[in-house]
């Protein structure tokens, strides 16, 4: 895992500022210092198939992972909240007070081993209450001197805003920039040799979008959202993609209590490289959801367009609370589409080949659990069972064993997983989430380079009146499944991964920061012949304005 700039949804990136209180690393990173009009969650590829409805740990199918291009595993634990919140609070935006010596803007410089730069900067700014902006850009590379054409770079820049329309609705917009150079070095370095022109790949990804949205309730009492996305993605060979997703949601509510919600949407991928392979889904999903004093049901579906029909996939879920917030009882039955489109695989896989069959895949998830807070803390279990159409995987290519080609099978996942978080006394912190799937392919002998087991546990310490912060964290991984040069099933091999950072401030606008990430020197590989950098240590100032 990798936690680089939060990876591919670096829409907070400004808001690193306040990462000294939450993060270890420096991009997963929250803020109170730069305040913004409306919260917006912005969710990343996730081959995993989550709903996006359900706040739970779904079945891990694929969890972006590009530990070899980054120099960390980093991930910070998402400990769900629990859904039966009363009826009757239905904030639509949340507004942030403006806070005293707050802080618009930022500059963190720093600088480790194996060389690798880091810059990154980022600004707010806020007209009363109407209209605020953010920009933020971001370098950081890393090159070994160990392993020939080990190395990777990225640069990213991202400006968005929102404006505040007679306190009624609002209009958000956003562009960026993102470029990822990486290098095919998996190869057999004892007897094999390359220049770096011959090794090289880079993505570079633009992207424009822009959504409508209503900020206090109306007289129809009707919450909207309507907005597009686009982006457009090239690499070093040739090959170009263009997305494209409109999407309308109406939420009406009955008694301040009852949503009765609807979503419809079409989204639009085209692919090209020696030929053009377009993909084009129009989804409609209806639902009603009704709130009790101890249990909430949802009722609805998901007809959802795919290149060979309709498909109608179920929407249903029961809840019941036992002891209030405490403890809460859950069941449902979920089905969505996923596209995989190029830019989400490279994300996952930025090793893979530039030519490929682009497919959608449909799942049906049948799970149960439980889950509660109190005093404190928060936790959930679940366990599922998955049926998953087309579900991508990952195969070493026949043309060039330094990269993977995509093949698609029809999965059962059995899934277990649990988290929970905890404030043992003020300024510790402990969390931690794991994830077992076991996958059962149709055809193949085994679901290539997907991990069975996944974990992650973190603590963070604040002292100091909150002017020193340490962290630790630990992230475990099973090996994967994959075919050799033999032709035989072989498995790679497991990661145990523990990292240390803490964050100093000097003076009131200035920190010193430091991480050592991978303390064990765990070179394991993610895909095959591809193994990580091992131990790394970054280190810098952080300046506030």
């Amino acid at each position: 895992m990798n936690p680089s700039f939060s990876m591919y949804s670096y829409r907070n990136l400004f808001l690193l500022l306040a990462g000294l209180s939450g993060s270890a690393t420096p991009l997963a990173a929250q803020t109170t210092d730069l305040p913004t009009e409306a919260v917006e969650i912005i969710k990343n590829f996730d081959a995993r198939l989550e709903d996006a409805e359900k706040v739970t740990i779904p079945p891990a199918a694929l969890e972006t992972d590009t530990s070899k291009e980054r120099l960390t595993y980093y991930v910070e634990s998402k400990v769900p909240k629990l859904e039966y919140d009363p009826p009757r609070l239905r904030p639509l935006a949340f507004k942030r007070e403006i806070l005293q010596n707050q802080y618009k803007g930022f500059v963190k410089a720093g600088y480790g081993a194996p060389r690798s730069p880091w810059i990154e900067a980022g600004y707010g700014f806020q007209y009363e209450d109407q209209f605020d902006a953010h920009i933020g850009f971001l370098h950081h590379s890393a090159e070994s001197k160990k392993l020939e054409n080990q190395r990777f770079a990225r640069t990213a820049f991202q400006l968005d805003g929102n404006a505040h329309l007679q306190d009624k609705f609002s209009v958000n917009g956003k562009v960026g920039f993102d470029q990822d150079i990486v290098s095919f070095y998996g190869y057999d370095h004892t007897d094999t040799t390359f220049n770096e022109s011959a090794t090289k790949q880079r993505f570079n990804r633009f992207s424009l979008g822009g959504q409508v949205y209503n900020t206090k309730p109306n007289n129809l009492d009707v919450d909207y959202q309507a907005g597009a996305d686009f982006y457009s993605l090239t690499d070093f060979f040739d090959a170009k993609e263009t997305g494209l997703h409109l999407h309308l949601s109406l939420t009406k509510w009955f008694a301040d209590s009852h949503p009765l919600k609807v979503e419809i949407g079409n989204q639009l991928t085209a692919f090209s490289d020696s030929i053009s392979k377009n993909l084009n889904n129009f989804y409609v999903k209806p639902s009603f959801t009704y709130h009790a004093d101890q249990f909430r049901i949802r009722g609805g579906f998901n007809l959802v367009s795919i290149a060979d029909g309709f498909k109608l996939l179920p929407n249903l879920e029961a809840l019941y609370s036992l002891a209030g917030n405490a403890l809460a009882i859950y069941a449902g039955w979920q089905g969505d589409y996923h596209q995989n489109t190029f830019d989400q695989l490279r994300q996952y896989n930025p090793f893979i080949v530039s030519a490929y069959d682009p497919r959608e895949s449909i799942y049906r998830d049948i799970y149960g659990g439980v889950k509660g807070a109190a005093s404190g803390w928060n936790y959930q279990a679940q366990v599922g069972f998955k049926k998953t159409e087309d579900l991508a995987m990952f195969l070493t290519d026949d043309l060039d064993t330094r990269r993977f080609r995509i093949l698609y099978d029809t999965v059962n996942i059995v899934y277990i997983s649990a988290s929970a978080g905890i404030e043992l006394w003020p300024g510790l912190q402990v969390s931690g989430t794991v994830l077992q799937n076991i996958y059962d392919p149709k055809n193949e002998e085994s679901a290539w380079h997907l991990p069975g087991l996944e974990a992650f546990f973190g603590a963070r310490y604040t002292l100091l009146e909150n002017r020193l912060l340490l962290r630790g964290d630990g992230y475990l991984a099973s090996g994967v499944s994959f075919i050799n040069e033999d032709s035989n099933k072989d498995r790679l091999g497991s990661l145990v991964d523990l990292s240390f950072s803490a964050h100093y401030q000097v003076i009131e606008k200035a920190w010193l920061w430091f991480q050592v990430n991978n303390l064990n020197n765990n070179q394991r590989e993610r895909w095959y012949r591809y193994p990580s950098f091992g131990i790394n240590v970054l280190g810098g100032i952080l300046f506030r304005f």
